[in-house]
């Protein structure tokens, strides 16, 4: 049997961990989750060829990828390869959400780490771009 998901146990145990953590740390979550949100949103705009969409309510920001702008790049899964690869950037290509030509970044990672991330995919863009 292969299981993808949390044990029985585990997820008996979230609403009780749920219904006991103070709302000041799950506003504090959720405040660093919109402050990445809109930082992604912002600075991903800055990429040749990507279209970012502001989330409203998820914890990932999808972006159009313009693939007639990049000369050696022709699908998402390729756009995600290519850039784990040479940038060790990992993002979803749109493909696996029934989404093609798109790409999903999660917004739970702190805005320092998406600072490096942008600059290397802006680096990434600007090289691969037609």
């Amino acid at each position: 049997m292969l299981v993808c998901g949390p044990n029985t146990l585990a997820q008996g145990a979230v609403s009780e961990a749920l219904l006991n953590t103070p709302q000041e740390y799950l506003d504090g979550i959720v405040s660093k989750i919109e402050e990445s949100a809109m930082y992604l949103y912002e600075h991903l705009a800055e990429c040749v060829g990507v279209v970012p969409t502001m989330p409203q309510g998820s914890m990932y920001v999808f972006s159009k990828i313009e693939l007639e702008k990049f000369k050696d790049i022709k699908t998402d899964v390729e756009f995600f390869e290519k850039l784990l690869e040479e940038e060790n950037v990992q993002v979803l290509p749109g493909s696996i959400f029934n989404l093609p030509g798109f790409m999903r970044v999660t917004t739970t990672r702190p805005v320092s780490v998406y600072r490096e991330a942008v600059e290397r995919m802006k680096a990434f863009c600007k090289r691969h771009a037609a």
